[in-house]
């Protein structure tokens, strides 16, 4: 058998390109299209104006099928001989295709990053750790592996340390056989994904909030920013002690009604304070990062009590509404250099804690501004004794991923609302979703007028009887207040983004025929 060396290209329908071809495409059955076109000569020069061409600040943008286009991946494989004839199709044993994520080039590393597992486990986004790892095979199982040229002498070797890793693959089609003789070309196509629900097993790296050098690119660190981000009552006290408010009362739930806040501006920044030590910095949390947020705290004395656990008693009552009895002081203690820099290196750690809690794993294409390539290969059938060889494509031109709620260019979806002075629409209009409601809610809404809720004078309800409720809508009708609400809110927003002439289109079409 003579073995020629393989290349892989990309193939635009009418003619060959160093990188594959990335295809955009808006049909309903868009792949059924694609091969219909590759068959014909006609249909391959129409397939070639098809390719990926939106562009943003000179890089190529790639839509998600939430916009409703697919993006296509298509590629041919021939010999390098004279003529460069086509690889015989029965020769490709499997092939695939992935996308790797441009990173930040590194001192002896690639500046590609694959998405990757070990085991069962998914690392999520990994660098290659040299340029020799980009052109390996994506199966560990498949890698050639160092022989001594001996099988017990192969048994003893080491094996590497660690799990290797794998590579994430989308599978790439061989196109039929018709179409091939056609197009006289080994053609590959393959769905090229821009959107993924997986998500990585590995915490995302923690911030460091308590590094003092800004980061590379910046010339504030974070926690120094955080050190004006604190509440005034934390910094240090600094041309007088801060008035509290309505020193020398109890303190009582009805302080937190609207009105009152939004008359009150000593309380409104006294409620700013609890709820900074006690949602973002989790003060009254059972952690030991919590512990120590109040441990620091407590080292300020107000009116003889302890400063952490008079805001824990002042938070049950204004952000839990539970009852209690706290008398307000007149004035906020003095806050030395030394008590504020405790607090903040204590709140830095509880910062940490509070972003393993809340930050979850990253998806797979969910960092925004980030650019892709992807690489298409195939594993070419050789001699009978001889492992498959692994011929790769070059990298597609870096894209980046267009955001959901961005406007592709696709026709918008289409919502017909229901026409209520139609004769007999009400009634035709039968609830289709049911809502369970406990007897609380349902008496709070039975006690209140849309005017009480609007004004914030809402109440709870009375007492109940032990019954909850099952009530039940019509969609339609949601969605008709739905839009109602949306008009007003855009028409009162307007005056501030103006932005109803950008994006609310409305033009007459014919009546429908009812």
């Amino acid at each position: 058998m003579v073995r020629h060396d393989i290349a892989l290209f990309g193939c635009s329908g009418a003619a060959s390109h160093a990188a594959p071809v990335i295809l955009d495409r808006a049909d309903e059955d868009f792949l059924a299209a694609v091969l219909d076109q590759l068959g014909t000569e006609p249909g391959r020069h129409e397939l070639a104006r098809t390719r990926a061409a939106t562009r943003r600040q000179g890089r190529l943008l790639l839509y998600q099928p939430v916009h409703r286009r697919f993006n296509i991946v298509l590629l041919e494989a021939h010999c390098i001989a004279p003529g460069n004839p086509r690889l015989d199709p029965a020769r490709i044993q499997s092939s695939g295709l992935v996308v790797r994520r441009v990173g930040a080039a590194a001192a002896g590393q690639a500046p590609f990053e694959g998405w990757l597992s070990a085991g069962p486990k998914l690392q999520g986004w990994c660098r290659f750790p040299s340029a020799a790892t980009l052109d390996q095979d994506p199966d560990p199982a498949r890698r050639l592996r160092i022989s001594a040229g001996h099988p017990e002498l192969d048994r003893r070797l080491p094996a590497p340390p660690g799990t290797p890793l794998q590579e994430s693959v989308a599978p790439l089609f061989l196109a039929p056989p018709a179409v091939c003789e056609a197009a006289r070309r080994t053609l590959l196509y393959g769905l090229l994904a821009v959107s993924s629900s997986d998500r990585s097993e590995v915490p995302q790296a923690r911030p460091d909030y308590a590094a003092e050098a800004p980061a590379p690119g910046e010339s504030e660190s974070f926690k120094s920013r955080l050190r004006r981000h604190l509440s005034p009552y934390l910094a240090p006290t600094r041309g007088g002690r801060l008035q509290l408010p309505r020193g020398g009362t109890l303190v009582g739930a009805d302080w937190m009604e609207p009105r009152v806040l939004h008359s009150d501006a000593v309380l409104r920044n006294f409620v700013s304070l609890l709820q900074q030590v006690a949602v973002e910095f989790d003060a009254f949390g059972d952690s030991p990062q919590s512990r120590a947020v109040q441990g620091a705290l407590n080292t300020v004395q107000v009116s003889g009590m302890p400063a952490g656990d008079f805001l824990r008693a002042a938070k049950r009552i204004l952000l839990d509404n539970q009852p209690g009895a706290l008398v307000m002081p007149l004035l906020w203690p003095v806050v030395s250099i030394e008590q504020s820099e405790a607090i903040l290196a204590a709140a830095t750690a509880a910062l940490g804690a509070r972003f393993d809690q809340l930050a979850g794993k990253r998806g797979r294409f969910e960092d925004p501004g980030r650019h892709y390539v992807a690489r298409g290969f195939v594993r070419v059938r050789g001699h009978p004794q001889c492992p498959p060889q692994l011929v790769w494509s070059a990298p597609t031109e870096a894209f980046a991923i267009a955001p959901w709620h961005e406007a592709s260019g696709a026709a918008p979806v289409r919502v017909s609302l229901p026409n209520l002075f139609k004769p007999g629409a009400l009634q035709a209009l039968k609830p289709t979703v049911v809502f369970e409601l406990p007897e609380e809610l349902q008496s709070m809404l039975a006690a209140n007028t849309p005017k009480d809720l609007i004004e914030g004078n809402g109440r709870k309800g009375g007492p109940g009887v032990g019954i909850d409720w099952l009530c039940g809508f019509s969609v339609p009708i949601i969605t008709l207040c739905a839009f109602i609400v949306l008009n007003i809110f855009l028409s009162l927003l307007n005056l501030i983004f103006w932005w109803l002439p950008l994006f609310k289109i409305c033009i007459p079409i014919p009546k429908r025929l009812e």
